[in-house]
């Protein structure tokens, strides 16, 4: 999108001969090994947050800075056939994350703490919260931003269908929300 947006159209592709497809721990691990061949990554938080305190590491645009709108980065995605067969799952599902995303948005520090005490990690709280608070963190199962992406991924030729609207992504209990 970036290079399309400097380019033009044409110009979409033209770093794809320089282009690796790794995860984002993957990437991570190589941009911050000097011996590795990988020089850049385009990140989400917390990865984003943790290359950045590497003094090698900065920053050349973000996604604010290509998107007019911000951009929810965590979408779950299931098929149609399971959304239909298991409705009360699916809400139960949505209802935990709306309440997660609450309680995050509520006391971040609360949540690091949580988040350290059940996952293991070795960060500290600080470094934790510096991820909550990174800018594009936003903790919400309402989706922002998904239909300029979607529409880029039809245009280059990514995804067959391009949708018109942001509600022809999702599901009824979605799209009864206030997103983009």
């Amino acid at each position: 999108m970036a290079l399309e947006k400097l380019y033009g159209e044409e110009g979409r592709t033209k770093l794809d001969s320089q282009t690796v497809q790794l995860s984002h721990s993957d990437s991570l691990q190589a941009l911050l090994n000097p011996q590795h061949e990988v020089n850049s990554h385009f990140s989400t938080p917390p990865y984003s947050v943790l290359e950045l305190r590497d003094s090698r590491v900065h920053k050349v645009f973000d996604s604010a800075e290509l998107s007019e709108t911000p951009l929810v980065s965590n979408i779950m995605f299931t098929t149609t056939a399971y959304h239909d067969s298991n409705p009360v799952a699916v809400k139960a599902l949505i209802a935990a994350l709306d309440e997660a995303n609450e309680f995050i948005n509520k006391d971040k520090r609360a949540a690091a703490e949580l988040y350290l005490r059940v996952s293991g990690d070795k960060l500290s709280v600080d470094e934790v919260l510096q991820v909550l608070d990174a800018k594009g963190s936003i903790f919400s199962a309402t989706p922002q931003g998904t239909l300029p992406v979607v529409q880029f991924m039809h245009r280059a030729g990514i995804i067959p269908i391009g949708p018109e609207k942001w509600e022809d992504l999702y599901f009824p209990e979605i799209t009864a929300r206030q997103g983009s």
